[in-house]
């Protein structure tokens, strides 16, 4: 009973227009493509139902584009996805960043408003 349940979840998955991105080795697939908006060698960005895709790696090329599907073949190391009016979460290491930039900040401005005060 348990398998059928899962692979009725599975039919649904398929057969919902939602974006999918499945990447096995040398080959990729993109279902819901509605544009391409970037083709290089190391990256393919895609407009799909939901936002944008975008697919990064090497000498990336296309297979096959038909209806709404794209088939890649490369050498891929990352996939980004891309939801508009959403706010996206940045690495730990960019919060970090902009942690210290904004303690530089204040630490020169208040340098630089104690040597005015100091001067006058």
């Amino acid at each position: 009973m348990e398998n059928l349940e899962i692979w009725d979840e599975v039919l649904h998955d398929f057969g919902v227009k939602m974006p999918r991105v499945m990447i096995g080795g040398r080959f990729a697939v993109v279902d819901s493509v509605r544009k391409i908006y970037v083709l290089s060698d190391d990256i393919v960005t895609l407009q799909t139902s939901e936002g944008y895709v975008s697919i990064f790696g090497e000498d990336i090329s296309v297979k096959t584009l038909c209806d709404e599907r794209i088939e890649l073949t490369g050498e891929f190391s990352g996939v980004e996805f891309i939801r508009p009016g959403r706010t996206h979460r940045r690495t730990e290491n960019r919060k970090n960043e902009d942690a210290e930039d904004n303690r530089t900040e204040r630490r020169e401005k208040k340098e630089s408003e104690d040597s005015l005060r100091n001067g006058k």
